[in-house]
Formats: structure tokens, sequence, C-alpha cells
């Protein structure tokens, strides 16, 4: 029974490992989004923070339910599954732009993208991150777990809730 038990561990832990981790940027088909890139010469984008920005606009159950609104509307086919790669500039004077789409097995068109797009700029309620106690702007990663065409889960790196 203990020799059971100790294989199920075992065997269960490295799978959850694996999902924590972030999946490489290569593993993913790129669309940049160029209006995001119209900060400025002399802007710097963060890519970590001490501080994470959040959404004040969202609990996470809520930003969850805003991600499946979006996956319905994207209408996906069925067979579609795979993983969206979001990177999220969090900017000062500005709503949320996504700055690429990452695709890992799954195929959108323009029009899909620029529903992505437009969904986040409408966002206009969130914190700036912080750097040496100063709002700075930042990047955040948004991962979407797709299969048969409808949302599994979601997880965010770099950003947080209120």
């Amino acid at each position: 029974m203990r020799l059971i038990l100790i294989y199920l561990m075992l065997s269960i832990l490295p799978l959850a490992s694996a999902e924590a981790q972030a999946i490489p940027d290569a593993e993913f088909k790129w669309t940049d989004n160029k209006a995001c890139l119209s900060l400025g010469p002399n802007t710097k984008v963060f890519l970590k923070v001490e501080q994470d920005p959040f959404l004040s606009r969202f609990n996470k159950p809520a930003f969850d339910q805003f991600i499946e609104h979006l996956i319905k509307d994207l209408d996906l086919d069925k067979t579609q599954e795979g993983i969206l790669k979001l990177k999220i500039l969090f900017a000062q004077d500005k709503s949320l732009c996504v700055s690429r789409v990452g695709t890992k097995s799954i195929q959108l068109n323009t029009a899909q993208v620029n529903e992505i797009n437009n969904r986040f700029s409408e966002i206009h309620e969130f914190e700036l991150g912080r750097q040496r106690d100063r709002p700075v702007d930042c990047l955040g990663i948004l991962y979407i777990e797709v299969l048969n065409g409808a949302l599994v889960s979601t997880r965010n790196v770099n950003f947080g809730f209120n």
C-alpha cells in the first residue's frame, strides 16, 4: 500500500511542476500589435517589477469569465486545442494593450486576433506595476488553454487582480 502511494506521488509531482513552468516564446507563432509599440523611443517597459500591476476591475473569477466569453466570441472550431499566450502591456495613461498574441497548436485569423486586441483595449481600470516605489510601464503574460474550441484554464504571470 505504501509503495503504491509513493509511486502515485512521484508520478503526479512532475506533472504539476511542469504545468507551473513558463512555456518558451519559441514554441509559439507570434502576431505583433504595432499599436502597442508606439509608446515612444525613450519609454522603458519592465518585464518584471517589484510590485506587479493588477486589474482593479476584476477579481480572478470575473476575469476568467471575461476570457471565457472572449473565447466563445472567437468562435473557434470545435477541433481547436492548444494554448494562447498574450503579452499584455500595462502603460501609464493608456488602456490595456495586447502587444503580442502567441499561438501554440491553435490557428487564429486576423479578425480573431483583432477581437482579442479590441477586448483588452476596453479595459482601463488597472494599477501600474511599481519599481522602487514608482509606477512603471510593464508587461504581464496570460496563458489561455483551449480544448474543443472552449476555455479550459487561464494562468496569469506578472500581474494580478483586485
